[in-house]
C-alpha cells in the first residue's frame, strides 16, 4: 500500500536522518572531547603561564632589589672616590707647599753657607791682619823695650856719672 510504502519510507528517512544526527552527535562528541582536552591543556599552559610570570615578577622585584643595591653601592663608591680625590688634592698641595718651602729652606741654606764661607774669609782676612798688627806691635814692643833697656842703660850711666861727680 501507498501509505504504507509511504510511511516505510518516512521510517527509513527518519532512520537513515537518526542515524546521521546519531553520527553527528558522536562526531560532536568527539570534538568536544577534543576541545576539553584542548582547553584541559590549554589552562595547564595558563597555569604555568601565570607561575613562570609569578616566577618572572619574583626574579624581576629580586634583579631590581639587586640593582639598587648596586646602585647604592656604586653612590657609596662614588662618594668614597670623591672624598679621595679631595684628599689627594690636599695631598698635592700640601707637598707643593712643602716643596716650596723646601726650595726656599734650600735658598736660604745656600745664603747662609754663603755668609759662613764669606765671614770666615773675612775671619781669616781680619785674623791675618790681626796677626799682622801684632806681629808689628811686637816689633815695636821690642824696639820700645830695647829702647827702655838702652835708656835705663844712659839713665844708670847718667846716674853713675852723677855720683862720681
Amino acid at each position: 500500500t501507498e501509505e504504507s510504502t509511504e510511511l516505510k519510507k518516512q521510517l527509513l528517512d527518519s532512520s537513515l536522518a537518526l542515524e546521521h544526527a546519531c553520527s553527528e552527535s558522536h562526531g560532536q562528541e568527539q570534538l568536544v572531547n577534543e576541545l576539553r582536552e584542548q582547553l584541559a591543556e590549554a589552562q595547564e599552559k595558563v597555569s604555568c603561564a601565570h607561575e613562570t610570570n609569578s616566577n618572572l615578577k619574583a626574579a624581576l622585584a629580586d634583579s631590581c632589589k639587586r640593582e639598587q643595591c648596586a646602585c647604592d653601592q656604586l653612590q657609596e663608591s662614588s662618594l668614597a672616590v670623591r672624598d679621595l680625590k679631595l684628599e689627594l688634592l690636599e695631598s698635592t698641595r700640601a707637598l707643593k707647599q712643602a716643596c716650596e718651602e723646601s726650595h726656599s729652606s734650600d735658598k736660604r741654606k745656600a745664603q747662609l753657607e754663603q755668609q759662613l764661607v764669606d765671614a770666615n774669609a773675612n775671619f781669616d782676612d781680619t785674623v791675618a791682619a790681626l796677626q799682622a798688627e801684632l806681629t808689628d806691635s811686637q816689633s815695636q814692643v821690642g824696639a820700645a823695650d830695647a829702647t827702655i833697656v838702652e835708656l835705663n842703660t844712659r839713665v844708670q850711666d847718667l846716674e853713675l856719672k852723677l855720683t862720681t861727680v
